[in-house]
């Protein structure tokens, strides 16, 4: 219970701290018109307090001259929405507790809508094989004759032209024209820009410096291309996040070589560029690719100390080295220790492909006694996930879902005791394969979307070659409730398929219980019992829902229901219930969550917390 009142204390005080940084202002903008979005009179109103800021309230010269200011900036937002004839009203009254309330009254008059627009381009991309594309950029222009004129569109809209060609083909366009017409008295745009692509641009020899331990070898694995390709920007950035993706390098550069692009630039500035006889269709340029790279500490010692809900303080060391014996491969070995888990183990991992997909090989020593079940085991493993950069993009499918494939093979040898009941060796081989759906819209905090993972795994006991089977099946949803709450749906199910009487490892079995199960009960209290012990059960279901509501940015508070078993017949469910409310503080690395739950099967209180999402 006493923990119980310091959570509800520190919630309090999180909340008064949140909402008294609202402080009343002691000027009060008020913008109406009857003609202009709401959008703009947000904007108006937003300007006009950043421009009032600083005012001396009490300087009646200095208030007028902001009046002037004012009015100035209102006329300079509406002119950029295409308002260019408006009518602005400004007067100043006071409130209550002499507030000074600035009042901006708008007649907006007709907006300006585009009667003209004429798209040009000059240099190579006049060329005949280039037609279609520029018949592309000038049908899909974003702005189009008889729409509203604004600046950000017009602007958006000649970023857009020329980053299409800067990004192929054309390294050296640049806009040499644009002018934007505004006939006043018709309301009226006239638009137009020119545009010179330049000579087209081909890559290169490819110039490689910074390396010093890592092989050549493993930047050639992820840049592919041919001497004389048309350049493609987004082919440079690809093989820039491949790059910088390994950990390789702390930082990665790729470019055409700058010293070469300054040299053309200053020899193309000195002739006519609007000339068709200087850049003609014939004209094209070959630079090499650079790639600077600096490369990551080839060791890396990490130590740290937490604390958890339920195994108290942990302690946890790790140990990189990058690159040994001059092998693209990240060599990892570490150890944690808490109250109910010791382990050590190795890794190495290999860089991922251009697939995104990364395998790894390991071996681990854990010692672990949880809820009267001590397992001592040894295991080497195999795991291919999908880690690294995919720059294919090929698991993303047309509804904006991204697929994943995790696959994972282990031998093991436990050497398990059950308090009260057995003590016994269980030599195992699985294999496991998991498909990961993910449709968010923040991978680290959504608020919208959902996630499938779907568990398949098979094994056998090695003692006396007995089969086992597993499927899993994990659904988690999110679904935004006005612009500050959230709700999530979470649901578990799984079966294990076996003979009667077959041994399987703990941690193929299901258990449940704790921050991201039930709360309100023990990390994995929830499970067959056996003995004294809690063990590992053939089947499991759980379902949760949670409402969170953010007052601010960064802090919310939510309220929960979870409900579950981990049995191993139907017959057998016993659902346990947990229910209570929580803090939720939004960080880089995800939402950390502090949770009160009641479980209602015991009777007992209890905290948890968890950093990030429940799967």
């Amino acid at each position: 219970m006493n923990r119980f009142n310091a959570f509800l204390m520190i919630l309090i005080l999180n909340i008064f701290f949140a909402t008294s940084l609202a402080i009343a202002s002691s000027q009060k903008i008020l913008v109406k018109s009857d003609d202009i979005q709401s959008e703009l009179i947000v904007s108006i109103t937003k300007s006009i307090e950043s421009l009032l800021k600083n005012i001396n309230e009490n300087d009646s010269e200095e208030i007028d001259r902001y009046h002037r200011r004012v009015i100035d900036s209102v006329l300079s937002l509406l002119a950029a929405d295409g308002y260019f004839s408006p009518n602005v009203n400004l007067s100043i009254e006071y409130g209550l507790h002499d507030q000074k309330i600035w009042n901006i009254f708008i007649i907006a008059g007709t907006r300006t809508t585009i009667a003209k627009l004429d798209i040009l381009f000059t240099g190579s991309i006049l060329d005949k094989n280039f037609e279609e594309r520029v018949q592309f950029l000038i049908n899909n222009c974003s702005l189009q004759v008889g729409m509203n004129f604004t600046n950000r569109d017009w602007s958006n809209t000649k970023s857009k032209i020329l980053n299409a060609l800067l990004s192929h083909d054309f390294f050296f366009a640049k806009i040499v024209k644009s002018e934007a017409i505004i006939d006043q008295d018709k309301s009226q745009a006239y638009l137009s820009i020119i545009i010179d692509s330049g000579p087209k641009v081909l890559m290169g020899a490819l110039n490689i410096s910074g390396l010093n331990r890592v092989p050549e070898s493993l930047l050639k694995s992820y840049i592919k291309y041919k001497y004389g390709d048309a350049f493609d920007q987004d082919k440079l950035n690809d093989w820039q996040q491949h790059l910088y993706s390994t950990t390789f390098f702390h930082g990665v550069f790729v470019t055409i070589d700058p010293a070469v692009t300054d040299n053309f630039i200053k020899k193309m500035t000195k002739e006519n560029i609007l000339s068709s006889s200087v850049i003609n269709s014939d004209h094209e340029c070959i630079l090499p690719i650079n790639i600077v790279v600096a490369e990551s500490p080839s060791k890396k010692i990490a130590s740290s100390i937490g604390i958890d809900d339920n195994a108290g303080i942990k302690i946890e060391g790790l140990y990189n080295k990058n690159v040994p014996f001059s092998m693209p491969i990240i060599f990892s070995t570490g150890l944690g220790i808490d109250r109910v888990r010791q382990k050590i183990f190795a890794d190495i991992n290999f860089p991922h492909d251009i697939y995104g997909k990364q395998n790894s090989i390991g071996a681990s020593l854990d010692n672990s006694d949880l809820h009267g079940l001590n397992i001592t085991r040894f295991a080497i493993g195999f795991a291919r996930s999908s880690n690294g950069y995919n720059s294919t993009e090929q698991n993303i499918n047309i509804s904006g879902a991204r697929y994943e494939a995790n696959y994972g093979a282990l031998l093991a040898y436990d050497h398990i005791k059950i308090r009260e009941y057995s003590d016994f060796v269980l030599p195992s081989a699985t294999g496991t394969v998991e498909i990961v759906r993910r449709k968010l819209n923040n991978n680290l905090d959504p608020n919208d979307g959902n996630l499938l993972i779907i568990g398949l795994g098979a094994g056998v006991s090695l003692d006396n070659i007995s089969p086992y089977a597993r499927t899993r099946i994990k659904l988690q949803k999110w679904l935004p409730i006005r612009s500050n709450d959230v709700f999530t749906f979470r649901c578990e199910l799984g079966k294990i398929w076996s003979s009667e009487n077959v041994k399987i490892p703990d941690d193929f079995g299901f258990r449940a219980g704790g921050a991201n199960s039930i709360r309100g009960y023990n990390y994995q209290s929830i499970g067959a019992h056996r003995g004294s012990a809690v063990v590992g059960s053939l089947s499991v279901a759980i379902f949760s829902i949670e409402y969170n509501h953010y007052v601010n940015d960064r802090l919310g508070i939510s309220t929960f229901v979870d409900l579950g078993d981990a049995f191993n017949l139907f017959k057998d469910i016993n659902f346990a219930v947990g229910y209570g409310i929580g803090l939720r503080i939004k960080t880089p690395a995800g939402p950390l969550s502090f949770d009160i739950a009641y479980g209602q099967k015991y009777e007992n209180l209890r905290l948890h917390f968890s950093l990030g999402i429940a799967f």
